[in-house]
């Protein structure tokens, strides 16, 4: 996201030694000053400060980190979440359509050709 946009970029990880990494390869790409870890559970993240959130595929769960982000976040707020569908789903676990049904979901994206994620829009009303 910072290469499209500079906007400043904080990237939440709750494993510890995953976080510890990526601030090694963070470091080493020249990106310190841009892209910044945060430690925590996502669910525990002070989200009223973000515009765009981007939920990754692999976050769980999804149902309780969606909740936490639609209850801390401003009117406005973009939230991207991804998931997977159809043949896609041996390799990525799907995210239940009635899960995004209670935020109102503006927009999906299917994933096509070789792309494996899809992304459903959420804006905060």
């Amino acid at each position: 996201m910072y290469q499209f946009s500079s906007a400043k970029v904080d990237c939440g990880e709750k494993n510890t030694i995953s976080a510890d990494l990526s601030k090694k390869v963070i470091d080493k790409l020249g990106y310190t000053d841009s892209i910044h870890i945060i430690n925590q559970e996502g669910a525990d993240i002070d989200y009223a400060q973000y515009s765009v959130i981007l939920v990754a595929l692999l976050a769980k769960p999804k149902d309780v980190l969606l909740k936490s982000i639609w209850s801390k976040c401003k009117s406005n707020t973009r939230i991207i979440c991804r998931t997977s569908d159809s043949i896609r789903e041996a390799f990525y676990e799907t995210t239940e359509s009635s899960l995004f049904d209670k935020y109102l979901p503006k927009k999906k994206i299917y994933a096509r050709g070789d792309q494996t994620i899809s992304s459903v829009l959420l804006i905060k009303p």
